[in-house]
């Protein structure tokens, strides 16, 4: 289970990598290896909030990137999952095309959703996320 947790991580790390270069690039730069480390819904949430950012003119703050604090949930499920990591995500600021921040860095708590699809480890959920001052298991 170790190992599934691992990779879990990786997953997460790595999805959050592509999304960061995606709201860089700009327009018609959806990383096609998402479609290996996503599921639906998961998935088609991703790509639509990505779209909407890139018709909105907006991108990611210069010089930030996200930050990830991860730790398994054993025994915490959702709609026929394997497995679920607590994470406290550190979200970057969004910029309009003048600079201007449109949505400040936040930190969020949420639960990630992994199982097996086309026989690969994948996220497919999440929680919505809730606002947080700092992470409790930090």
């Amino acid at each position: 289970m170790e190992a599934l947790y691992a990779e879990a991580e990786w997953i997460v790390r790595r999805a959050t990598e592509l999304e960061e270069q995606a709201m860089r690039e700009g327009q018609g730069s959806y990383p096609a290896e998402l479609h290996d480390l996503l599921a639906d819904p998961y998935l088609s949430w991703n790509q639509a909030g990505i779209q909407q950012i890139w018709e909105l003119g907006w991108q990611q703050a210069p010089g930030e990137s996200s930050g990830l604090i991860l730790r398994p949930q054993p025994g915490v499920r959702m709609d026929g999952s394997e497995l679920a990591l607590d994470a406290c995500l550190l979200k970057t600021a969004t910029v309009d095309a003048q600079g201007s921040v449109v949505a400040p860095s936040e930190m969020v708590r949420r639960s990630y959703f992994f199982k097996h699809v086309d026989s690969r480890l994948k996220l497919f959920t999440s929680t919505i996320g809730t606002e947080i001052e700092q992470c409790p298991f930090a």
